[in-house]
């Protein structure tokens, strides 16, 4: 059940947790509260992590094709940045920018926009990938084509959050991306 809590960062993720049980957190409670989140967090980043069926397959083929590739998440960026260095990733997505409390948090066009510029593109060269609304709309919001995954942590079908393509597998992705090139 907390997977429909997944996906707006840690205080977003307490919030629902806790409102769902009836209590939601006060402000004072919150701090405390984030603090434990992120120290067992911290403590089990990949424990139970790993990358999706064919993403390693799919980065060495881009990245051997010159092709950049980031991260634009809503988790904190820091514990992003643990998360890819932690499972061998770094190698293939060089940038991640995750939230900060200066930067606003997707679906905000923002943190996909620095994206791409730290990677040397433009939103007309782009894609995200992603699996939910919030995605769905950061893409939309910073005119940056979009291809849905649904083997993602959303439960809400992309056809109905409006994703125009959506794969099953990694392994769909160059057909996906021909499709979006009008090519299919």
């Amino acid at each position: 059940e907390v997977v429909d809590f997944i996906g707006n960062g840690i205080p977003a993720l307490i919030t629902k947790a806790l409102s769902a049980r009836g209590h939601p957190p006060d402000p004072d409670e919150m701090n405390a509260l984030l603090t434990t989140f992120r120290s067992f967090y911290v403590d089990c980043l990949t424990k139970s992590t790993k990358p999706y069926a064919g993403v390693l397959e799919l980065a060495s083929n881009l990245t051997s094709r010159g092709i950049a590739l980031g991260v634009c998440t809503n988790k904190e960026e820091a514990l992003a940045c643990g998360i890819v260095d932690n499972l061998g990733l770094r190698d293939h997505f060089t940038i991640v920018v995750g939230s900060k409390p200066d930067r606003p948090r997707k679906p905000s066009p923002v943190p996909l926009l620095e994206t791409i510029a730290m990677l040397g593109g433009t939103p007309e060269n782009s894609i995200m990938v992603g699996d939910s609304a919030v995605d769905v709309n950061c893409a939309r919001n910073a005119g940056v084509a979009f291809v849905g995954v649904t083997f993602g942590y959303s439960r809400t079908p992309l056809a109905s959050l409006g994703a125009g393509i959506a794969i099953d597998h990694f392994s769909e992705f160059g057909a996906a991306c021909e499709f979006l090139r009008g090519g299919a």
